[in-house]
């Protein structure tokens, strides 16, 4: 079936009315339901779009005439809270992005830049892209299906901005290298800075940051993006002539809008001095972005907190620091852990168990102790900076009133 076919289908009063009279309804029970109907697998494929678009593209939810891609492109698109986050960061005249997709990113960078250049070279997510565009109200991004480094090398405009989200190899598990992408960044940069004056390049969160930096020419930022306090996105901003020190934000977007951010150079980490100690009233655990940038020493200097151990990564002051970024906790008691003494130990038949720097993972704490999921405990199994192995029971910040 060809794209617009396709999209004629998606757009049909019949498929329509299908797709809408119980939105939330089970995929597979819906397949089973309307297993006799032609388009079975186009009206499973749409449902299931919308409602994983219900919460990560909301306005794409709310639009109408949005016609949704395969899983993996939903599950591979950005959020709208990362586009816009990304597109908070570039400005200009002339956009171009490489490696299209779904086209979330794009739609974000088309509030930021008179011209954003589409490239896609697979023909139906480009066709999709192009119907989206419009539906959307996206007028000034141009719809381009071919491959992007191609289409680059023979263009004769300067961009203000050149954007990349290159694929992982389909023989690489996982992606530690700028090498095991594809394009390989490493070996058009030379190309792209005959283009632009400023590169945007998005990668996995798996990626190596070290060794990506050590690649990547005249690199000015690095942003480690997470998303209600899961990583999902390195990006790196790089500046033609750039040779002053890489700036690495740790970025924690939220939902209600309370982003936390945390900014440190690397140089700054590696000789900042770091005061240890044992548990005192307040207890921190920092957010994903900044574990996954390596701001260990650096937010401890920053905050005024004792590091619980090296290799911990557990926060501790006397006085809350409510601008913290990361969970906040009320310490209540800090027991010592012996495995043979552990059932004589007070602990609550509920809680929410973390292991930091610790020989027992939370699966093997739970059958020891049988302490059952949830509830408003928190118990952190460490270790301390003599290398004792403790519990430390505490309660979320914002279930009491604590004065800082």
């Amino acid at each position: 079936m060809d794209s617009m076919t396709y999209i004629q289908l998606v757009l049909s009063e019949e498929v329509q009315r299908l797709l809408l009279v119980n939105p939330s309804q089970d995929v597979y029970q819906f397949l089973l339901k309307n297993q006799a109907h032609s388009q079975v697998a186009l009206l499973a494929e749409q449902l299931e779009g919308r409602q994983k678009a219900k919460f990560k593209l909301p306005h794409w939810f709310a639009a109408s005439h949005v016609v949704f891609p395969a899983r993996i492109s939903m599950e591979q698109c950005s959020s709208e809270l990362t586009a816009i986050f990304k597109a908070s960061l570039v400005s200009g005249k002339n956009f171009i992005d490489l490696t299209g997709g779904f086209g979330v990113d794009d739609w974000a960078f088309s509030k930021q830049f008179e011209t954003v250049y589409y490239l896609e070279q697979q023909a139906h997510l480009s066709q999709l892209a192009r119907h989206n565009f419009k539906a959307l109200g996206c007028d000034n991004v141009q719809v381009i299906n071919e491959d992007g480094v191609a289409y680059l090398s023979k263009s004769t405009l300067h961009y203000d901005c050149i954007y990349l989200d290159p694929a992982r190899r389909k023989e690489t598990q996982k992606v530690f290298r700028l090498a095991d992408c594809e394009p390989n960044i490493e070996e058009i940069l030379p190309l792209l800075w005959t283009k632009t004056n400023q590169i945007l390049l998005k990668c996995s969160p798996l990626l190596d940051i070290d060794l990506a930096k050590k690649s990547l020419s005249h690199l000015c930022k690095v942003f480690v993006v997470a998303v209600e306090n899961e990583c999902k996105e390195l990006l790196f901003l790089l500046q033609k002539d750039w040779v002053k020190p890489v700036e690495i934000q740790a970025v924690n977007l939220k939902n209600n809008d309370n982003t936390e951010v945390f900014t440190f150079q690397k140089s700054e980490e590696t000789f900042v001095e770091v005061a240890y100690g044992t548990p005192l009233d307040f207890l921190y655990e920092p957010n994903a972005a900044i574990l996954k940038s390596g701001a260990f020493k650096s937010v401890a200097h920053t905050f005024e907190l004792h590091k619980l151990h090296p290799n911990s990564h557990l926060y501790t002051s006397e006085s809350l620091r409510n601008d913290f970024p990361g969970r906040k906790f009320k310490v209540n008691s800090v027991l010592p852990f012996s495995k043979n003494q552990l059932k004589k130990l007070a602990l609550p038949a509920k809680a929410n168990i973390t292991t930091r720097n610790f020989p027992y993972s939370t699966a093997e704490l739970r059958k020891m102790t049988n302490i059952k999921d949830g509830g408003e405990v928190y118990l952190f199994f460490t270790t301390l900076i003599d290398s004792s192995l403790v519990v430390i029971v505490c309660e979320k910040t914002n279930l009491g009133n604590f004065e800082c």
